[in-house]
Formats: C-alpha cells, structure tokens, sequence
C-alpha cells in the first residue's frame, strides 16, 4: 500500500502534468517523438497504471469493508415496541391480512430480540472474565479506591447485560408463541369459513408463502420426529417381539379367518340373502379388526412405558382410530363388490364393475387415513396456515381424482356390461342412472377446480361429504 501511495502522490505533484504535456506535445509535433520523448512518456504511463491499479484496489477495499454491527440495545427497544404493539391489538374477528400483519410483526420482534441477545453475550461474557481477573473480595481487606470503582463498574454493567439478555429472550419466546397462536386462529377461520379464498396452487403467491413458512415448519417436524425416536427407542426389545408377534399372528389369521367364514356361512346358514348378508358382515369385520388390531398392537408398544407428550400421544391415537376407520371402509366396499363371488355379492353389480372396481376400496380406504394423518399431524405440529392449506390441498386432489377415475371406470363397465346383456336388444339407460352419473361428474369437477383455484375450504368439505 506504500508503493501504491507513493505512486499517487508522485503522479499528482510530477508525473501527472508531463504526461499531458509530452501526450499534447506529440499530437502537435509527431517529428520531435525521440528516444527521451518515448522514454519520459514511458515512465509517465506507468505512473499512471500504478495510481489507477491503487485506485482499483482501494475502491474494492472500502466496498469490502463490513457494515456497522447493529446496536444491540436499539434492537432491543425496537423489539419491545412491536411487541408492545402486539399486545394491544385486539385479534378477535380480524382478518386474514390483519393476522398476517400481526404475525409479521411477532416474527420481526424474535429476530430482532435474537440478534440482540446475540450481540450482548459476548460483552457479557467479557465483563464476567474481567470479575474474574479481579477475584472475589477477601474479607477484611480494602481495595484501594481505583480497584474498587472498577468491580463496582464492572458488576453494575454484569447486572445490566444480564437483565438486558433475559429481556432478550423472554421477548423472543413471547414472540414466538405470539407468531403460533396466530396460526391457529388463522386455521380455525379457514376452517370455519368455507367460502374464503386463499392463493391458489397454480400461482406463485402460493408457493412463496409455503417455501417462507417451510423453514419453520420443518423444525416442529423435526421436533415431533426426534420425540417419538426418543420413546421407540426407550421401548424394551421384550416389547417390540411381542408387538412383532402380535402382527405376524393377526396376518396369519386373516386368511384363515377368511376359509372359515366362507365355510361357516356355507354350511350352517341357509341359502338366501341371509347368508349373502352375514357373510358380507363377515367380511367387513375381518377387513376392519386386521388392521386395526395391528395398529392398535403397534400403539400399545409405543405407549407401554408412557411418558408421552400431551401431542404426541393425541397424534398416536388419532392414527390408531383412523386405520380402523380405513379397515371398516375397505372392508365394506370389498363385501359389497364381491369380485371373484358373483353368488354371495348382495347388490347387483355386474362382475365386468366388481372386477374393475376392485381396486378402489383398498385405495380410498388409504387415502383417508392419510388425510387424517396429515391433518391431524400439521394440528399437532402447529403448521402454518399455508402448509395446512398445501396438505389440504394436496389431499383433497389426490382423493378427488382417485374418485374421478373410479367413477370413470364405473361408466365404462357399466355400459358393457349392458351391452353384454342386451346384445340382441340393447336397451337405453335408466334416466335417474344418467342423472346421478351426471350430478357425480358435475361434483367432482367443480370440487377440483376449487381446490386448484384456491377455494380449499369448499373443496375439502365437499370431498369429505362424497367420501363419507
């Protein structure tokens, strides 16, 4: 930097004003370019390359230079301020936007509050080493006045970064749980509104606010998750064989279960709807107790030692209800369908419809344990409103179109199966057959759009009310 300094000061005062003379002197006498002109402006020039490389370099060095580390006791009183004006805000009967404004606020006082506990510890951390230097005070000995005025500076700054710190942080966390509660009355609304209009999946307004809220929504996943590796790993090996055995057995005797059902109602029940209907409750409940009772096996393991959260536990049982509830849907559509056992099927469905169909109970019955899994599980982790609609989403076009291809099938098998059956004498279909296929396809469309339109509260309620 010497060398580049030297350079400057050296074009400014000499090198400068014979470089613009001898560059004017040659414009105006190109014969007089002799050795010493050529030597001189050589010299000139390099000057001149040298001030502009120092120049260059002392531009990138300013631009390099950090910027001032924020106060951290402005940062504190911002923080304060916000949350002050939180506090005040009445969150009854807002809306929307009025919430978001308020969770923005929330957010901006933890950061803030953050940073600033971020900034005070290392001064604190400082000021205890300097007490420690000091040592405590012995009893009966008398600091000279110097020393004395030093400790008491030195403790009446530790006093103010501690209380300043634990501000700092009760301001966050009061923040933070001013940020979730937010949410939850944002999902409450949602819920409860179901005319209400968010962004919709195809824009790019929605997907911003999900990747905004994912970060956050992430670490309470990760919270849950570590949760509950903690208590599988706390489960004894003991428990885990019996857990294993108990699902092994129940697999076992589902097939079995199945011969001697079909056994039973064939021998001592009967020929008649009678032993159609008893062997279609039959199989209903083999199809909802094999399932549930291994999902129940599983959540007696996880519990046996207890010492569960509040959340977690809610979050076991409620997926624990909802395989039972998945059973008893697949299981009802499967005794109800019949496919393979046109003799004991109890509505009359042709078989070319059970056989094509006789995918879809199985694939409902999974679709809605795991919209109730996923709802019940951003409830439990506290996901933001955005993610909550993006899972609400997401389910609700999955099961719409599983609904969509089913009833398209549905259609198809139907009209062969009627062509089949009248192929001498086709006959038209049933005017309330076309009207329901009609109203079905009418339903399940506009529900769609809904949902990729951004009306996921309508859409959701109206894929729940087909589904049940």
């Amino acid at each position: 930097m010497f060398v580049f300094a030297s350079a400057r000061s050296r074009f400014f005062r000499q090198d400068g004003p014979r470089t613009v003379a001898l560059i004017s002197a040659l414009f105006k006498n190109p014969g007089q370019r002799d050795e010493t002109h050529r030597r001189s402006l050589g010299g000139s020039l390099l000057a001149t390359m040298l001030l502009v490389i120092a120049l260059a370099i002392g531009a990138a060095a300013h631009a390099q230079d950090p910027p001032a580390a924020p106060d951290p006791v402005a940062l504190l009183d911002s923080a304060r301020k916000d949350m002050e004006a939180v506090r005040t805000t009445d969150r009854d009967g807002l809306e929307d936007a009025q919430l978001l404004d308020i969770r923005r606020k929330a957010l901006s006082a933890q950061s803030q509050a953050d940073d600033a506990a971020a900034a005070l510890a290392p001064a604190l951390a400082d000021v205890q080493a300097r007490l420690a230097e000091l040592g405590p005070l012995a009893a009966g000995l008398k600091e000279s006045p110097d020393v004395a005025a030093q400790r008491a500076q030195l403790a009446k700054s530790q006093t103010t970064l501690d209380s300043q710190i634990k501000l700092a942080r009760l301001l966050s966390v009061e923040a933070e749980q001013t940020a979730t509660t937010v949410w939850a009355q944002r999902r409450s609304q949602f819920g409860a509104r179901l005319g209400e209009r968010t962004h919709a999946v195809l824009g790019a307004s929605f997907w911003s606010e999900v990747a905004q809220d994912l970060p956050g929504d992430l670490s309470r996943m990760r919270a849950l998750a570590g949760e509950l590796r903690e208590v599988v790993a706390k489960v004894r090996p003991l428990v885990w064989l019996a857990v294993v055995g108990a699902m092994a057995l129940l697999l076992l005797l589902r097939g079995g279960l199945h011969r001697f059902l079909l056994h039973l109602t064939s021998t001592r029940v009967p020929p008649g709807r009678l032993r159609r209907s008893l062997h279609a409750v039959g199989v209903m409940l083999v199809w909802t107790f094999t399932p549930g009772l291994i999902a129940h096996a599983l959540f007696l393991g996880l519990t046996w030692n207890g010492g569960l959260s509040e959340d977690l536990g809610g979050l076991l049982a409620s997926i624990d209800a909802s395989v039972w509830f998945g059973g008893f849907v697949a299981g009802l559509g499967s005794a109800l369908l019949m496919a393979g056992k046109p003799s004991w099927r109890l509505p009359p469905i042709a078989d070319v419809v059970a056989s094509r169909l006789r995918w879809f109970p199985q694939v409902l019955a999974t679709l809605i344990v795991l919209g109730w899994v996923t709802s019940r599980l951003s409830s439990t982790a506290n996901a933001s409103l955005a993610m909550t609609v993006a899972l609400k989403t997401l389910v609700g076009l999955t099961i719409g179109l599983a609904l969509t291809g089913a009833l398209w099938l549905l259609q198809r098998a139907q009209r062969q199966a009627r062509a089949e059956s009248t192929a001498n004498s086709p006959t038209a279909e049933p005017m309330w057959l076309s009207t329901l296929g009609t109203l079905a396809w009418v339903a399940l469309v506009t529900t769609l759009l809904a949902l990729l339109t951004g009306y996921v509260a309508i859409g959701s309620f109206v894929i729940n009310q087909v589904v049940w």
